[in-house]
């Protein structure tokens, strides 16, 4: 099963690392379609 979790509007501070802006984790994922690492 999946449990679907919305960050929207969340402060920076508060989000996953791993889905903060500047991606500090240096996790790979793709943002509007374009991969970031």
């Amino acid at each position: 099963f999946l449990r679907p979790v919305c960050y929207q509007n969340l402060p920076q501070g508060l989000l996953p690392e791993a889905i903060r802006d500047g991606n500090p984790a240096g996790v790979s994922r793709l943002v509007g379609g374009k991969r970031e690492a």
